[in-house]
């Protein structure tokens, strides 16, 4: 997506070297703000200048607002590291970034109905999806359809997405809080059935098991001749080229692991022995 881009662009501040191989993880320095209740780093003229700008994503100018603070401010280095979505979901946490915010929602009311869509993605960020989906759905209402790029389209996707998230759990808090508990007890559980595979054919597994989506363990399979350890695979596919990817305790990608280079299979597993011994 077009607004991706221009975001990865901006973000992080490239004030130090990247350092990305198997032994040092993706790492990224950057300065943290510490004072929560300094002033914006952009004028008011700036702001307002920024939230007229035909096709901008709030994203886009938060990571530029963040490249002026760490460049304009002498605040205390810290280390951080993972992905733009992680440094992003970081810095929003901090009272600097949401005044931020909140001065470009003040700019961007002036003229509300054209700023729905870039509202609806300030609140988004603020975590106010309440707001959030009312600006969006005015937006998607009152603008023709064929105007709406798949941007926004992607954007009032994650929004209704995040805002029925956060509608289970409070529901689901309710309910614990009316039942008079401390914890959600989750449903018994079925005894999964076994079959061996001599004993089960092809038809029988698609008919009775795979078309009515029952679960089924099946023993006694034969799938290799060979043990599948690390030396078989390294002279199998040790040649090939993969992403490598870490696990990042704040991270806000899937299960949070990020990206941190690519290596052979080879050099991988040599690098896991290396560890280990």
């Amino acid at each position: 997506m077009a607004f991706e881009k221009d975001f990865i662009n901006e973000w992080p501040p490239p004030s130090q070297p990247l350092n990305s191989s198997l032994e040092e993880p993706y790492k990224k320095k950057y300065k943290l703000e510490k004072d929560c209740h300094c002033s914006s780093v952009f004028s008011p003229d700036e702001i307002q200048l920024a939230c007229n700008e035909d096709n901008m994503d709030m994203r886009s100018l938060l990571a530029k607002w963040w490249k002026r603070r760490v460049q304009e401010k002498n605040s205390e280095l810290s280390e951080r590291k993972g992905s733009p979505r992680t440094l992003l979901n970081h810095i929003l946490k901090l009272p600097s970034a949401k005044q931020f915010l909140k001065l470009c929602i003040d700019h961007l009311r002036k003229d509300i109905d054209r700023n729905r869509r870039e509202l609806a993605l300030c609140w988004y960020l603020l975590g106010d999806t309440n707001e959030a989906m009312n600006h969006m759905q005015h937006y998607l209402a009152h603008t023709d359809h064929q105007s709406v790029n798949n941007d926004a389209k992607w954007t009032a996707k994650l929004i209704e997405k995040q805002h029925n998230v956060l509608q289970g759990q409070e529901k689901l808090l309710l309910a614990l809080k009316e039942r008079h508990l401390t914890r959600y007890e989750l449903p018994p559980t079925n005894k999964v059935e076994r079959r061996d595979a001599s004993d089960l054919s092809v038809n029988e597994f698609f008919h009775h098991y795979a078309m009515s989506h029952t679960p089924l363990i099946i023993t006694g399979l034969k799938t290799t001749t060979v043990k599948w350890d690390l030396e078989h695979i390294k002279k199998a596919v040790g040649h090939k080229v993969a992403p490598l990817r870490k696990s990042v305790s704040d991270s806000v990608e899937w299960a949070k692991l990020e990206s941190c280079g690519q290596s052979t299979v080879s050099d991988f597993i040599e690098a896991v022995k290396r560890k280990e011994s």
